[in-house]
């Protein structure tokens, strides 16, 4: 593609995508996937999607990138070709390369400036893609050869995909919305899928490994057809089977995904461990609970960070954004507002903590992070110059840094905890009915 115009290469790469989409269909199998699904797919993992982008759609910033990165030292190494690249009527070529620029990276850097003004608006609640280019970062055709652009065709890619994100946002309310916030945004929900299985640290079952990938989509949940109601509360279940997640059973505490947090305060407590020392870091820290704060226990204390006696306490989180309780309102809110409020009451619950810091390490199930359980990554990261050690040994190609690693390794908990919830209710229910 990136040699080839895009009308010439659009038949084969309408071909590939169809390949493609036939491939996730029968990786998924039971009820179709949605066009929405589609839609979603391609996208970035970073942007909520799977990965797998369109061919066809991203054909003509191939082409852009292609030009934009050697046009420069063509026009410098042969100074006659300065007349012919200007001349889009009769060189086929430079025709096809500005119509990529204007039918297709034009109109999405466009789209995107306007939600940027509309965003700086007063009281405005404006959904940006994250990781969208600026236009001054893709200059048009014209000024290729005035100098080469690295890594120009990731670039022109990302604008057309911004534009794609923004196309499935504009056709979401309530929890749908929240579900693809909640997936885009400081997420770490997709990096399950770029795993590659080696070892158990990093395997997925077929079973597990569909219902993940499916409640990721927010599609149909197989495992649910035949079991239409509750038997943690006697509601009814939803096909995407979110109420196994959501549901806190008849006392209150029936359906609630513990196992799932266990397991991502298992995986946190690993990672600090391979940073600050065995040692250092204690879970469930009953002994010092009520020094830090009466009633409450910390699920992680990390001794001695701030100095001899000052402790930072990390509290885990599993929250469900796109639950009824929250995203039943079709009002727009900042993206993780519900998140941050979660944050606050958790601070609010330990009060005044003296010397030691408490970090809430909130993970919406569909992925997102809170800046607190940013900064704690990213303290990590520093501390180990983003390197593998104690790692190496399970790490593979697809994480050959320490921030990879663990975002790996904590998106496979998220996922497989979650799909696990849902496995196991639906057989509960299904040997109940």
């Amino acid at each position: 593609m990136a040699s080839t115009r895009p009308t010439l290469v659009a038949p084969a790469a309408a071909e590939h995508d169809r390949a493609v989409w036939a491939g996730l269909q029968a990786i998924l199998p039971g009820a179709p996937l949605s066009e929405r699904s589609r839609m979603v797919a391609r996208l970035h993992i970073r942007l909520g999607g799977l990965g797998l982008p369109s061919a066809e759609r991203i054909a003509p910033a191939a082409y852009l990138g292609s030009w934009a990165l050697v046009m420069a030292p063509l026009v410098a190494s042969c100074p006659i070709l300065q007349d012919a690249v200007q001349d889009a009527d009769s060189v086929p070529a430079v025709r096809a390369l500005r119509l990529a620029h204007t039918q297709h990276v034009a109109p999405a850097l466009a789209h995107l400036e306007r939600l940027r003004a509309e965003s700086g608006e007063e009281g405005a609640v404006v959904y940006l893609p994250p990781h969208s280019p600026l236009p001054d970062s893709l200059p048009p055709p014209e000024q290729f050869a005035a100098a080469s652009i690295p890594r120009a065709q990731s670039a022109y890619a990302a604008a057309l995909l911004a534009r794609d994100w923004c196309e499935v946002m504009e056709g979401l309310e309530g929890a749908d919305r929240a579900w693809f916030l909640a997936a885009s945004h400081h997420s770490i929900g997709g990096q399950f899928l770029v795993a590659v299985p080696r070892g158990a640290h990093f395997t997925m079952g077929p079973t597990v490994f569909q219902t993940a990938v499916r409640y990721r989509l927010r599609e149909v949940q197989p495992v649910v057809q035949a079991v239409p109601i509750c038997g943690g509360c006697g509601s009814a279940v939803d096909q995407q089977a979110t109420h196994y997640v959501c549901c806190s059973g008849v006392t209150g505490r029936g359906n609630h995904p513990m196992a799932l947090h266990h397991a991502l305060v298992w995986q946190l407590a690993g990672m600090l461990r391979a940073v600050y020392g065995t040692g250092r870091v204690i879970m469930e820290d009953a002994a010092g609970a009520s020094h830090y704060s009466p009633s409450h226990r910390p699920d992680i204390t990390i001794l001695d960070t701030d100095g001899v006696g000052s402790h930072t306490l990390v509290e885990v989180t599993v929250f469900r954004p796109a639950a009824p309780a929250y995203a039943r309102t079709r009002v727009r809110r900042p993206v993780g507002a519900e998140l941050r409020a979660r944050q606050e009451r958790r601070r609010a619950e330990y009060g005044d903590l003296g010397p030691h810091r408490l970090v809430v390490f909130a993970v919406a199930d569909y992925g997102m992070l809170l800046p607190d359980a940013g900064v704690l990554l990213r303290e990590c990261v520093q501390a180990r110059g983003d390197r593998l050690d104690v790692e190496d040994d399970l790490a593979t190609w697809a994480c050959r840094s320490f921030s990879a690693f663990w975002r790996q390794r904590l998106s496979l908990v998220l996922a497989t905890g979650l799909a696990g919830c849902v496995l196991r209710q639906a057989q509960r229910d299904w040997r109940l009915g």
